[in-house]
């Protein structure tokens, strides 16, 4: 049964994705191709210079329409195919799936017709700028801070034994919109009384990202980042502030099982609940000695 829902969410959060005005306005300009490839094909297809767009694509040469689409859509279909295998969460694979979409439709337009392809390209950078990408909007057990309420509940005297998990995000990053799916669900999995999920946008308070060592940059590998709290001290980072890690999470964005594992959440989960059923056995023991 629980198997029966998760599959019925996921259809759910999928459906709600396909529906977002972005991959709508997407699904326009990218089914306009149809159009484009309808007054091309048969054609012949001068290539002067080579394309260098990337080494990949350095080997296209002159030939028919037919030709150099199979040849720009299976390059890309590999490339996507091992990118969207990688993807973490239900947001990433549309994502990249949807890129693989807009960088075909860009290349053999451009490739084909300079003018044509440079219509494309604005129409993308249009939608890109209007649109913003969907990410998670299901039930999560989340608090969001602010500086103040953050240093609040982290604060070096806290002595109310509760470990705080806080993810640090920026609005404008994709790769933070593609990821909180994965840490709604694991505060719905693991929220206790001395266990909560909060989340910062570092992206409105940067000074935030500066404190906890967290590089706020374009592109960077820390963003997002989920740090553990336990009486005020850090004590678990994912990703962490090593060079082999920051290479990992250059390559990808942490999984589910990336951050139950570096942050223990199975074992401190169960110590929590078991300490609580505990607490909650005493109470109850004595009151019937009473």
């Amino acid at each position: 049964a629980a198997c029966k829902l998760d599959t019925m969410g996921a259809t759910n959060r999928a459906f709600s994705l396909l529906m977002s005005e972005y991959y709508l306005a997407n699904a326009v300009v990218i089914l306009s191709y149809l159009w484009f490839r309808s007054k091309h094909t048969g054609t012949q297809v001068n290539i002067k210079n080579p394309v260098n767009i990337h080494p990949m694509f350095s080997s296209l040469h002159s030939s028919s329409f037919d030709t150099l689409e199979g040849q720009i859509f299976t390059t890309l279909l590999i490339t996507a195919a091992f990118r969207t295998f990688r993807a973490t969460s239900l947001e990433a694979y549309f994502a990249s799936a949807c890129g693989f979409c807009q960088l075909f439709v860009l290349i053999i337009t451009a490739v084909t017709d300079v003018v044509v392809g440079i219509q494309y390209a604005m129409a993308l950078m249009i939608i890109i700028m209007v649109c913003n990408q969907p990410t998670y909007t299901g039930p999560d057990q989340v608090n969001a801070l602010t500086p103040i309420t953050f240093h609040e509940i982290t604060k070096k005297d806290n002595t109310d034994g509760i470990t705080h998990v806080v993810l640090f995000y920026a609005s404008w990053s994709s790769r933070c919109r593609q990821t909180y799916s994965l840490f709604a669900e694991l505060s719905n999995r693991f929220s206790a009384d001395k266990i909560q999920f909060s989340k910062l946008d570092i992206g409105t308070w940067p000074r935030e990202a500066k404190l906890q060592n967290i590089d706020l940059s374009a592109g960077s590998a820390q963003v997002p980042s989920v740090i553990m709290y336990e009486k005020g001290h850090e004590v678990a980072r994912v990703p962490s502030n090593t060079k082999a890690a920051i290479r990992v999470a250059t390559k990808r964005a942490f999984t589910k099982s990336d951050l139950i594992k570096g942050l223990e959440l199975e074992k401190r989960h169960a110590k929590a609940t078991g300490a609580a059923g505990a607490a909650s056995g005493d109470k109850a023991e004595g009151k019937k000695k009473k």
